[in-house]
């Protein structure tokens, strides 16, 4: 940093969000009618006072006595080291996040007193209005996030838990002895460099493949960009009653017959008109006819032998589709996380009712490879989508067989990809965008090698350095590059999302059983007509 920036830490929750930077903190004591900053500077909680009818005595007497514990403090985290010099130079006032800002306009006081050229506050999260209030008093505010609505800085962290003094000392003691010296130490790009695998055609060798995998017996690969139908499925369960029990295959026909009652054939005019009252729902239907088949399990499967064990598998499985793609439908207009949860679950029961079928049938336990988008194979807890409530079929393999199983992701900095502009639209051939600065792709590019893989579970520096966060971009069905921040990326920790990762700098699309000619013509390149 230069010599004429400071960068200076307000209070003392979270000090980590600023340690790489710190060198010493600027301490405000927190009380709910008023703030007490160094130097004895006091900011007025006026709202409250005034309705609280407040003596000015007692507020003084009070600041009076908050302000020698304010120095006490001081003397206990600077020790020896002076107050810093603060005129003339850029000063960055940083905090773990602002409320109402109350501490960092204490904080804002006491730094304008000693005259420097700028003062900037950066802050992770915070509301829009505090940070638009903040940015008339100071020459720069950065609001990494602005969350809508804001209850609380803690809804922004992963872990806000608090910072014990003793954590605090050291802390500062590594920032400060930092800028005297610091042994030399490998880049991260250097790290990964003398970590990864080289791969051919995102392939690694089987030796380390086989060494990654050992003896899990759920290995989920994922793909970063990609493309159940309800009513194949139900066809499926009405061919199985045909051939076992004709009678019951007209009761599963007029039952699985109230989906034709909506136009279209995806599922979702069915769930829009269910979600708002505008038409009949099936789940009831499908329910009953799970059930039922359910019920007559073993005279379907003793009647058939070993071949019947097989069929009333298929049939049965086609049966769960149907209940749950109808659940799914009705509950995809009513929010994101109950539909996407419900699917996710949805793909780990069905995989661990396979494992138990095929565990049964050879006596002996199965190995099952998964292959699905990395948003459903890495572990979402490790995720942005995590902490919104989301789970994922990875997180729920981890939890159900946590020493027997691996979870393998794949990046791609640029490209194209197969997907349309929205839900239902012919697809394309599209031109993926370069990646995002401080994006997991962007940082494997810059690595310098085509392709290659990182094995996270023996390769402790390379996780250790993709442990903390970074953006993840996903491409799915739809892609749209013109949000592609807001539509695409997502917060990680990329190495507790995985335990391996394959990247390739450059991708091309899957092309489609039916090549059209819309597909064939594909997407002009950014900088058409012009070719610069």
């Amino acid at each position: 940093m230069s010599e004429n920036v400071g960068a200076l830490k307000v209070a003392l929750v979270g000090l980590g969000v600023a340690a790489q930077v710190v060198y010493l903190p600027l301490l405000v004591r927190r009380r709910d009618i008023f703030q007490v900053s160094g130097g004895g500077v006091v900011e007025l909680n006026e709202d409250v006072t005034r309705a609280l009818a407040i003596p000015s005595g007692t507020i003084r007497e009070v600041a009076q006595r908050e302000a020698r514990e304010l120095a006490r403090w001081e003397r206990a985290y600077r020790g020896e080291l002076p107050t810093p010099e603060l005129r003339g130079k850029i000063v960055i006032l940083v905090d773990d996040g602002l409320a109402t800002g109350a501490s960092m306009r204490a904080a804002i006081r006491a730094v304008r007193e000693r005259e420097p050229a700028q003062i900037v506050v950066a802050v992770p999260a915070a509301p829009e209005s505090t940070c638009e209030d903040l940015s008339a008093l100071v020459d720069d505010v950065v609001c990494a996030t602005t969350p809508i609505p804001f209850f609380s800085m803690g809804e922004s962290y992963w872990d806000f838990t608090q910072t014990a003094d003793e954590e605090v000392r050291e802390l500062l003691r590594a920032a400060t002895s930092a800028r005297t010296w610091a042994p030399p130490a490998r880049t991260d790009l250097a790290v990964l460099r003398s970590e990864l695998v080289p791969t051919r055609d995102g392939a690694p060798p089987d030796e380390v493949l086989f060494h990654i995998v050992g003896d899990a017996r759920f290995v989920l690969i994922g793909e970063v960009t990609h493309g159940t139908s309800l009513h194949r499925s139900a066809e499926e369960v009405i061919a199985y009653f045909e051939k076992v029990d004709p009678v019951a295959a007209e009761r599963a026909r007029d039952r699985y017959s109230c989906f034709e009652h909506r136009d279209g054939d995806d599922g979702q005019a069915y769930g829009f008109a269910a979600a708002f009252g505008a038409g009949e729902s099936c789940e009831q239907h499908v329910v009953d006819q799970l059930v039922d088949l359910q019920r007559r399990s073993l005279q379907y499967r003793r009647a058939q032998g070993l071949l019947g064990e097989e069929e009333f598998f298929y049939a049965e499985q086609n049966a769960k589709v149907v209940a749950n793609a109808e659940r799914y439908y009705r509950t995809m207009f009513g929010g994101r996380v109950s539909s996407w949860n419900l699917r996710d679950r949805h793909m780990a029961d069905t995989l661990f009712a396979l494992a138990e079928h095929l565990g049964w049938q050879r006596g002996e336990p199965a190995k099952i490879v998964v292959w699905a988008h990395n948003s459903h194979v890495g572990d979402a807890r490790a995720t942005e989508m995590g902490a919104r409530g989301e789970l994922n079929l990875g997180q729920l393999v981890r939890e159900h067989n946590p020493e027997d199983c691996r979870l393998i992701g794949f990046t791609t900095y640029t490209g194209t990809v197969t997907a349309a502009d929205d839900w239902g639209r012919p697809a394309d051939r599209k031109n993926v965008r370069r990646a995002l600065p401080d994006s997991v792709e962007e940082l494997l590019r810059d690595v310098g090698h085509k392709e290659f893989l990182l094995d996270f579970v023996h390769s402790v520096g390379a996780a250790d350095l993709l442990r903390k966060a970074l953006l993840e971009r996903a491409i799915g069905v739809v892609y749209r590059p013109g949000t592609e921040r807001q539509s695409h990326y997502f917060q990680t920790r990329l190495s507790d999302q995985f335990d391996a990762v394959v990247h390739i700098d450059e991708t091309r699309a899957l092309e489609p059983l039916e090549r059209t000619a819309r597909w064939e013509r594909g997407e002009a390149p950014e900088t058409y007509p012009v070719a610069v």
